[in-house]
């Protein structure tokens, strides 16, 4: 009987840490988020999913230890390196080298300032479905 017990608990589903709020808050940081794993220090980047009202709660910071910022890193890159090269091209401008404005992003690139936008929208949404299963 024991055994049986031990056998339905280890077959309990892991929730997902992944959220298209922590996603986005991570991607946001991303540069920060890779020193920081390289320095082996820790970020201050507020969980993406703990506001509510706008109001950000009181809890913990996201990713207190080293080895959960690599973890987190090597999760995003995977993420990205499975994207199309027209799209990772996007994401890795936008996220990884910290550009923020679409218009830089396209000269940059050589495609057009609406290309771009789309680009990103759907590498943001390729990322949130390889991570987060959406």
């Amino acid at each position: 009987m024991r055994n049986r017990e031990r056998s339905t608990e280890q077959q309990q589903p892991v929730e997902n840490w992944w959220t298209p709020g922590r996603v986005r808050r991570l991607l946001s940081v991303y540069p920060q988020l890779e020193e920081a794993a390289y320095l082996d220090c820790r970020i201050d980047a507020p969980d993406g999913d703990s506001t509510s009202g706008g109001m950000p709660s009181q809890q913990p910071r996201l990713v207190p230890r080293t080895i959960d910022l690599v973890m987190i890193k090597a999760d995003l890159d995977v993420a990205i390196a499975c994207l199309p090269v027209h799209l990772r091209l996007v994401a890795l401008a936008y996220w990884v080298r910290g550009y923020s404005d679409a218009r830089s992003v396209s000269k940059i690139l050589g495609m057009s300032f609406t290309t771009v936008k789309r680009h990103r929208r759907h590498a943001l949404d390729e990322i949130l479905d390889y991570l987060c299963g959406e």
